[in-house]
């Protein structure tokens, strides 16, 4: 791992919708998750965000009705041009059972099979 990385887990590309709020916030905020390890998000936004600040998170995992709820906290951001912000999330609760059931299908969609256990994403790089 090169020393400036601080990214210790594998992240796979993706693409699906957020909605998120500034903890203490009741203003709800839109976005597109970009990629996801088992401890991040990588987002796009055109909210601002400050390093450090609190979030809840709800996404879209798959076709269900209820989307999944973390805790995060925005570790870096970096204006991508015009209004669009990139911003990497660490996860307050990643390892819940829904999210890793989540990477694995996202990493090799053979892990819907029963017995069948990828855990590519928790490699270290």
């Amino acid at each position: 791992v090169n020393q400036d990385e601080r990214r210790f887990f594998v992240r796979i590309p993706v693409s699906f919708p957020l909605k998120f709020s500034l903890i203490g916030s009741s203003l709800q905020c839109i976005g597109t998750v970009s990629d996801v390890s088992i401890r991040g998000l990588g987002i796009f936004t055109e909210t601002s965000l400050s390093r450090g600040a609190s979030l809840d998170c709800w996404l879209l995992l798959s076709d269900k009705n209820r989307p999944f709820y973390t805790k995060g906290e925005v570790i870096w951001t970096i204006q991508e041009g015009g209004k669009t912000l990139r911003a990497g999330i660490s996860l307050s609760n990643p390892v819940k059972q829904e999210w890793r059931t989540f990477l694995d299908k996202t990493v090799n969609p053979a892990a819907e099979t029963p017995g069948f256990e990828n855990r590519g994403w928790m490699r270290f790089e």
